[in-house]
């Protein structure tokens, strides 16, 4: 849902650009058909923030988890600022440490913040609360988006409290995942994931 919206408005940006008038009228409704569609089903007017997903099965999981985060970040977002504020004030509460960010929310009966044991333990954990250094840059975009100016001092602070981090197993690097909200590194030392993304 979330690519249908950017696969619908950037094709409509560049036959603007290009004057391609008949693709113009062809597709034009499409974005505003995709965003109601989603908002529809995202759970956003009900419950506040969007639904983690959405399927025949199960039907809304309105679990607290940063996919919510992506979807704000993203240049083509299908929500307003209004909307935006609520999912990144949500995230902020249940989702940011000084690490990175939660999996999921601790208020999650299936929350598990350390990601130890055995391969089957670690698999299952790897998404139930670990924290994610990479997802800072999404949450970071979507804050600057929602607040602009005022912004600016938090997503300064988040992200030069990694400076810490990327000393500890080797000169500039951010560990792949890390412990609850603590400062224990968890993961691979080195990934391009968190580097990259910082």
């Amino acid at each position: 849902m979330l690519c249908g919206i950017m696969l619908s408005v950037f094709p409509l940006e560049m036959a603007k650009r290009e004057n391609d008038k008949k693709f113009i009228k062809e597709y034009e409704k499409l974005p505003e058909l995709i965003k109601n569609h989603f908002l529809k089903y995202s759970g956003m007017k009900k419950i506040g923030y969007l639904a983690d997903y959405v399927n025949d099965v199960e039907g809304k999981n309105t679990f607290i988890r940063p996919n919510m985060v992506i979807a704000v970040s993203l240049p083509y977002s299908m929500l307003d600022k209004e909307q935006m504020k609520k999912v990144l004030d949500i995230a902020d509460r249940d989702l940011v440490t000084v690490r990175g960010l939660r999996s999921l929310s601790p208020r999650n009966e299936l929350y598990q913040g350390i990601c130890e044991g055995n391969q089957e333990e670690r698999d299952n954990a790897y998404h139930q609360g670990t924290v994610w250094p990479w997802l800072y840059g999404p949450f970071c975009e979507g804050w600057l988006k929602v607040y602009g100016q005022q912004g600016v001092q938090k997503v300064k602070k988040l992200i030069y409290g990694l400076e810490a981090v990327m000393s500890e197993h080797g000169i500039s690097t951010i560990s792949e995942i890390m412990m609850k909200s603590s400062a224990f590194t968890q993961g691979s030392y080195f990934t391009g994931l968190g580097v990259g993304e910082v």
